[in-house]
């Protein structure tokens, strides 16, 4: 079973096949929580996302739809539990998206004495700096390896402006990190 594409072991699921979910959740385990980390920089809250987005592949995957392609159809349900916690958060404490990051920062800030290199801890510091949207395409793409075709289909747009918009958000990257090593 392990020879089977990630769209093979849904179709073993829907049919009833129970291992065939596992198996999935340990292959998207590691790439969602590093995207729910880059975007909450929060453990904790990275594997409730996670919980909570198997729990809606569960409940999704039992539909009738054939899902073409697996990798872009799970991000984009991952995009959506973020989405939908984040403005909850927002509702139950009337914060603004400035305040939720400076939050996130302060745990980074504490997180990041645990880095094991300047490099990682460089990339921390110069990610921060992104606003959130640029921060979870290069989680995306850059650090979870998602394909520009892949993401087009999460945030629904075209292949050429996933590849200018990161193209983009790694110069501003590399500025960031110009001025970090030169304060």
């Amino acid at each position: 079973m392990d020879q089977l594409t990630d769209e093979e072991l849904l179709i073993q699921y829907q049919k009833g096949n129970k291992q065939a979910c596992g198996m999935l959740y340990n292959r998207y385990k590691r790439i969602l929580l590093a995207y729910f980390y880059n975007n909450t920089q929060s453990h904790s809250t990275s594997q409730d996302l996670l919980q909570i987005t198997f729990e809606k592949l569960i409940k999704y995957s039992n539909r009738s739809q054939k899902i073409e392609r697996f990798k872009p159809w799970i991000f984009t349900i991952a995009r959506n539990v973020f989405i939908d916690a984040f403005k909850s958060k927002n509702k139950r404490q009337e914060n603004s998206l400035e305040h939720w990051d400076d939050q996130k920062i302060s745990v980074k800030n504490h997180q990041s004495q645990s880095l094991k290199s300047d490099k990682h801890a460089l990339l921390a510091q110069a990610m921060k700096k992104l606003s959130p949207e640029k921060r979870e395409l290069i989680s995306m793409v850059k650090l979870n390896g998602m394909r520009y075709q892949e993401a087009a289909l999460v945030l629904e747009t075209t292949e050429s402006n996933i590849k200018v918009k990161v193209f983009r958000i790694m110069q501003e990257l590399k500025s960031i990190i110009h001025q970090i090593n030169h304060v």
